[in-house]
């Protein structure tokens, strides 16, 4: 129970640290002045301790304020970036292992419209469907390409893995703010099948 407590209080403390840090200057700050006041020392500034705890505790107010502010436009990003976040997902079948030919399979599952869709550094469509199903080479030379896929792609000579599929499939687009996204999806293998599954999804 204390560990977890203590997991707690640092996760807060991570999460909370600028509002932890403002609440104990505001404690602080009058102790430390009434300290100075008290000190048989000349006065630099010929203010009273209250004038001066008025006129810093408005400083601090602002500052505060400039803070939560922020904090605030920063969490409304957040929250944008996340309602834009496209979500696809990729299933990857291999038609012809002696002619590396692949079959792919993308479903668009976004909740905002995506558009300017690219399957690798190949261009797709200007406005992303729900389904798309093509054929697919990698690293094909042009004498292997009377095999016809839509895409050869070309662009990582090492993208196929010793199982014969590729380590990685790449979508990129842009969302309807305009920002553009990265989308990999790496390969896992689970009962001799593989899978594609989301790990970088991050504007660029």
């Amino acid at each position: 129970m204390g560990m977890k407590r203590k997991a707690n209080i640092k996760r807060w403390f991570r999460t909370n640290k600028k509002i932890f840090w403002i609440l104990t200057l505001l404690i602080v700050f009058p102790l430390i002045v009434g300290v100075l006041y008290a000190l048989p020392v000349p006065r630099i500034i010929a203010l009273d301790s209250g004038d001066l705890l008025a006129y810093y505790g408005t400083a601090f107010g602002i500052i505060g304020s400039f803070f939560v502010y922020r904090d605030e436009v920063k969490k409304k990003e957040k929250e944008r970036t996340k309602e834009l976040k496209p979500v696809f997902t990729v299933e990857v079948s291999l038609i012809d292992k002696s002619l590396g030919l692949f079959k792919i399979d993308i479903g668009n599952y976004s909740d905002q419209p995506v558009s300017f869709l690219s399957f690798y550094d190949e261009f797709v469509e200007t406005m992303a469907q729900k389904k798309y199903s093509f054929q697919v080479t990698y690293n094909k030379t042009i004498e292997e390409e009377n095999i016809k896929p839509r895409f050869n792609i070309t662009m990582d000579p090492d993208i196929i893995d010793s199982d014969g599929y590729p380590k990685y499939v790449q979508l990129l687009c842009d969302d309807k703010d305009g920002n553009a996204w990265n989308c990999c999806y790496y390969k896992v293998k689970d009962c001799d099948r593989a899978y594609y599954y989301p790990r970088d999804i991050e504007i660029i």
